[in-house]
């Protein structure tokens, strides 16, 4: 499996539940495990993608701007989930829960961006208010 990819995890879930064209090897991937119903099917068949080659080649190149870590134990305290709007709710994908988390339908008088801040305020932030140690990115069109 794929040791502390979950960063790279989230932006292939991002990708791939977004509406763009896609080519190359996550548009391969893409189209073999549309029809697969669990992340653990999805994930074998990452695993003997050309996308895993891949991450490991572009990780462990000299030109990497960090040192890839051993795969294996290591925590590095940080972890990646992406939020994507499926059917009009606002859903959690992240690699370490079992299924989806729906968040919610996203009101007619807001969007994406907007919910995934609420839901981060309300269901991350609230917990430990003190700490500061996130960031959130978005890919969005322009």
């Amino acid at each position: 499996s794929f040791g502390n990819a979950c960063g790279s995890i989230a932006a292939m879930h991002a990708l791939s539940n977004f509406d763009l064209s896609l080519a190359g090897p996550l548009a391969q991937f893409k189209e073999s495990t549309s029809h697969l119903s669990t992340a653990r099917e999805r994930g074998n068949v990452l695993v003997a993608s050309d996308i895993h080659g891949l991450s490991d080649e572009s990780a462990t190149d000299n030109v990497a701007q960090t040192e890839c870590p051993e795969n294996g134990d290591t925590y590095l305290g940080h972890h990646y989930c992406c939020f994507v709007s499926i059917g009009g709710h606002i859903v959690e994908l992240d690699g370490t829960k079992v299924v989806p988390v729906d968040h919610g339908p996203i009101p007619n008088d807001s969007d994406l961006l907007k919910e995934t801040a609420r839901v981060v305020r309300e269901v991350f932030m609230s917990v430990e208010p003190d700490r500061i140690d996130f960031s959130l990115m978005a890919l969005a069109k322009t």
